[in-house]
């Protein structure tokens, strides 16, 4: 409160002082008004001057005095966390757990899109037993075949599975763009034939969506056999299935295969279609059975 106090008393004494010197210049320009230019100017300068020193003689301690500071604190030391070396195996994935890795990736991305189901293939009715040999696959590269279907492609197929018996070629596939799909293919199917595509297309059958369903379902129910009904064909679509899982079939195209292996078991249960001769030899068994005396 003292401080203050005489603060504020020497800011009053500016104030009167600077009034004082500013009536002494009004009063020697009154005089010096008829005089000499040059005193005139100089009689000025001083009682200006006098303005400004008796104002800051009085505000001077005032502004030069400083601020208490507040006390500091004891700096406080923040102990950092301790960190520890992770071992290598717990940072380094191994080959599977990669690959699995990517499988879910590719799974998750694609749960997020829409996919069309297709199947091209060619089978007893439409291609000669020359051409169904060049495109023969052993059940052990299925899965190989399918992934090599996809990689080449170049994103046009986002899932395959392929079914290759004695009698068929087939492969199920999902993708966006059909045309694109198609064409990826058939230079496939070209490629691993060797056949011109002007020939090899006339042996193909292509179908989408809603046909590719009903063909997946009458194949694996035995109505596209040549032995109607035979019971083979439900074993080799099952191993479709199941290599389209651990392979490139995805989601919709396994999806698309276990319903059909299911379709297969319900039409055997249900109906009659596998009585009788259920293979080619059985049937000519039965036939030469019947004709011979």
């Amino acid at each position: 409160h003292d401080g203050r106090r005489q603060l504020l008393q020497r800011a009053d004494t500016a104030v009167v002082a600077a009034d004082s010197c500013q009536s002494a210049l009004e009063g020697v320009r009154v005089i010096c008004a008829t005089g000499d230019p040059g005193r005139r100017v100089t009689i000025n300068m001083l009682a200006r001057a006098a303005i400004l020193v008796a104002t800051a003689t009085a505000l001077a301690p005032a502004a030069t005095q400083r601020p208490r500071r507040a006390a500091a604190r004891p700096a406080v030391a923040v102990a950092e966390p301790a960190t520890e070396a992770l071992p290598l195996s717990s940072v380094v994935l191994d080959d599977e757990a990669e690959a699995a890795r990517e499988k879910r990736e590719r799974r998750i991305a694609n749960a997020g899109t829409a996919l069309d189901v297709f199947v091209v293939g060619l089978s007893h009715h439409n291609a000669k037993v020359e051409v169904r040999e060049k495109l023969a696959v052993p059940e052990a590269e299925w899965e190989e075949t399918a992934r090599a279907i996809v990689a080449e492609s170049n994103g046009a197929i986002d899932e395959a599975a392929v079914l290759s018996t004695c009698n068929r070629f087939e492969v199920y596939f999902s993708a966006k763009d059909a045309r694109a799909a198609f064409s990826s293919v058939s230079r496939y199917f070209q490629g691993r034939s060797g056949l011109p595509m002007a020939e090899l297309r006339e042996s193909l059958f292509m179908l989408t969506e809603d046909d590719a369903t009903a063909h997946a379902l009458r194949v694996s129910a035995g109505l596209d056999s040549l032995v109607v009904g035979e019971g083979q064909i439900l074993s080799q679509m099952k191993a479709c299935y199941a290599h389209a899982v651990e392979g490139a079939g995805g989601k919709v195209t396994s999806r698309l295969l276990n319903a059909a292996v299911a379709a297969g078991k319900r039409a055997r249960d249900e109906t009659d279609i596998a009585k009788g001769a259920v293979s080619i030899s059985s049937a000519a068994y039965e036939l030469a059975a019947e004709r011979a005396p």
